[in-house]
């Protein structure tokens, strides 16, 4: 299912990361995407009203860097407290 990026929640306890985004990681995928290579879709838990990101912050930020718009995912239903389970 496709997601629009603008509405993806961002919690920096679901994301887990402590050294955050590596911006070379970020341009490689922004890289191969422009060639069009297929990433899998980024993990989102939803309640329905809120989109919890769980994985996928290189991906999400490297569509952000080309301007698009929506991000293939996968999304389970749960709250914030499932998506902190989830974590990666």
């Amino acid at each position: 299912m496709d997601v629009t990026i603008e509405e993806i929640t961002i919690d920096p306890k679901i994301v887990g990361r402590a050294n955050g985004l590596d911006v070379v990681t970020v341009q490689t995928y922004a890289d191969h995407m422009k060639n069009g290579a297929i990433f899998p879709p980024v993990e989102i838990v939803s309640n329905g009203d809120t989109l919890w990101r769980v994985d996928g912050q290189h991906r999400v930020k490297a569509d952000e860097e080309l301007n698009r718009e929506k991000i293939e995912a996968k999304v389970k239903h749960g709250d914030r407290h499932d998506a902190l389970e989830r974590k990666t």
